[in-house]
This record gives structure tokens, C-alpha cells and sequence, in this order.
């Protein structure tokens, strides 16, 4: 083996792909800074970081059949997704 004097090269980052600094690590945190991201995050069908987004809306109203005038008691644990679509 020869004895090679030349300097060790650092490997090259890949700038862009990952953030470098902790508050660029989630950009769903800042929606009106990043909305094409939230938008194609959603588009994959998963969920932002920090964000809830409700399932079944329309089967559970549906089958709870809310009227005007009728009164419910919301004991669920979530963001109140639920909640605002019975309102």
C-alpha cells in the first residue's frame, strides 16, 4: 500500500433536500410561509406536522343526523374537527 499524503476530502451535502437548522425541520408549522408544502403533504395523503385533519365528517354526521335546534355534547379528545362541521 502506498503511503498517500494527500488531505482527507469531506463528503459533499446535498443542499436543499434537508434542512440544516432545526426550526426549517418541520415547515407545516409555518402554513403561510410553506403552503405549497402543507398542500402537497395533504396531496399524499398524510398529515402535517402540528396540524389535524378530521376522517370520516361526513359518515358521522350522517349517522348522528344533527337537526337545528338539537342539542350534543362533544366529549371526544381531538382539535374539535368534528365539532365545527356539526356547528
Amino acid at each position: 500500500m502506498e503511503n498517500d499524503n494527500s488531505q482527507h476530502k469531506r463528503r459533499i451535502h446535498y443542499s436543499g433536500k434537508y434542512p440544516r437548522n432545526f426550526e426549517e425541520k418541520y415547515k407545516e408549522l409555518n402554513p403561510d410561509k410553506y403552503a405549497d408544502e402543507i398542500k402537497h403533504i395533504i396531496g399524499k395523503g398524510n398529515t402535517p406536522a402540528g396540524m389535524h385533519i378530521p376522517i370520516m365528517v361526513k359518515e358521522i354526521l350522517d349517522v348522528l343526523s344533527i337537526k337545528p335546534g338539537m342539542t350534543g355534547f362533544d366529549a371526544t379528545l381531538g382539535y374539535g374537527g368534528h365539532t365545527m362541521a356539526m356547528l
